[in-house]
């Protein structure tokens, strides 16, 4: 219930903060805060190392959030069969279904850093693995960027959590821009491209490279 009043409150008075510059976000703040301070008062969220502890209970809230979306999702089903209705019906590979059905088998902070690890091992494995084959070969043959090697556990840290850092975003568009090629500006966005696209094929037979 305390977690529902924190989520009505901040429909209520917060939701539109963003968009208004100026707008105090130390309020927004203290509403999270002080929602967490009414679970365990001893939390002392001025201490230089309060980061570290705010992991704990982050853990906590991010297992309230999964079950209170797993018991209002249970609700909706039972209710949607009821009436023959479809209205339950989710995407299986959309957030929602991660959020509604993995937490059968584990808690919502449990999958939330399976995730995270799953995305690390790609990185890990692309980083270490340095092949003539597939995607490796474009990714071997293209010139990096000049990235700010302090910033990139920073980016990587977004990019775990499925999000994309805007410093990182607005580097990259100022790096295409900077490119006074139009043509080689143009070839990198189209090599871009097929980086992540399913429906491009890199290994080939002999016979169809040399058609190519």
């Amino acid at each position: 219930m305390s977690l529902l009043g924190v989520f009505a409150d901040y429909y209520n008075n917060f939701r539109y903060a963003n968009y208004y510059p100026g707008q105090p976000e130390k309020n927004l703040r203290q509403l999270f805060i002080g929602f967490l301070k009414r679970l365990n008062g001893k939390f002392n969220f001025d201490e230089p190392c309060a980061a570290v502890q705010f992991e704990e209970f982050k853990r906590f809230y991010i297992n309230e959030l999964g079950k209170l979306a797993v018991h209002y999702y249970s609700l909706i089903h039972e209710k949607a069969r009821e009436l023959n209705t479809y209205t339950y019906e989710i995407d299986s590979f959309s957030r929602a279904a991660r959020v509604f059905w993995s937490v059968q088998r584990r808690t919502l902070y449990e999958q939330m850093i399976l995730e995270q690890n799953a995305t690390k091992e790609l990185l890990l494995y692309i980083y270490k693995k340095n092949r003539g084959t597939g995607v490796f070969r474009l990714l071997d043959e293209m010139e990096a960027l000049d990235f700010d090697d302090g910033s990139v556990n920073e980016y990587l840290e977004d990019l775990c959590a499925g999000k994309v850092n805007d410093l990182l975003i607005d580097y990259v568009d100022d790096s295409h821009e900077d490119i006074e090629d139009i043509a080689k500006r143009k070839e990198r966005k189209e090599l871009l491209s097929l980086i992540g696209n399913s429906s491009v094929m890199f290994d080939l037979d002999e016979e169809d490279e040399n058609e190519e």
